[in-house]
């Protein structure tokens, strides 16, 4: 049988519980859906990290408290994200990545996000693979275009 690695991706950075009540915000409500989908087969869990009232962050204290509760209850592969949310500036945005998670995105470009532009111009992109190699984390390669595909 080929080998399958499943990745959830319990939570973004944009839909909130007006939207589905079930969209996780704490570190708690974040650490058990990951249990919850490493019970059911997933094996790497992507990581975006909320405040308490919902809104999209990119904290380190955040992703270091969702961690530590993660890898106490089960070994998933933790994976980062590095995109945060419209708006957010590159260094804010890979702040956590000191923690050392397994793997980290790195997103190669532009892209129209709802109604905003999730912003990724190429000093943004090299940043973020500066820093992911710094650390030694694999990144994970988004490519939303083909354009994309040329950048990484």
């Amino acid at each position: 049988m080929t080998p399958l690695l499943i990745t959830a991706a319990i939570v973004g950075a944009e839909v909130t519980r007006d939207q589905s009540p079930y969209v996780p915000y704490t570190p708690e409500e974040l650490a058990a859906e990951a249990v919850r989908c490493w019970h059911a087969g997933a094996h790497m869990v992507h990581l975006h990290v909320r405040q308490p009232d919902g809104m999209p962050s990119q904290s380190k204290a955040l992703f270091a408290q969702t961690k530590e509760l993660i890898a106490a209850q089960c070994p998933i592969l933790l994976q980062f994200s590095t995109g945060g949310a419209v708006g957010m500036d590159v260094e804010e945005r890979i702040e956590a990545l000191s923690l050392l998670p397994d793997m980290a995105t790195l997103t190669t470009g532009s892209v129209n996000f709802g109604d905003d532009v999730f912003l990724n111009p190429p000093e943004v992109v090299r940043t973020i693979a500066r820093r992911l190699q710094h650390y030694g984390i694999r990144p994970e390669i988004e490519c939303f275009d083909t354009g994309m595909v040329d950048t990484a």
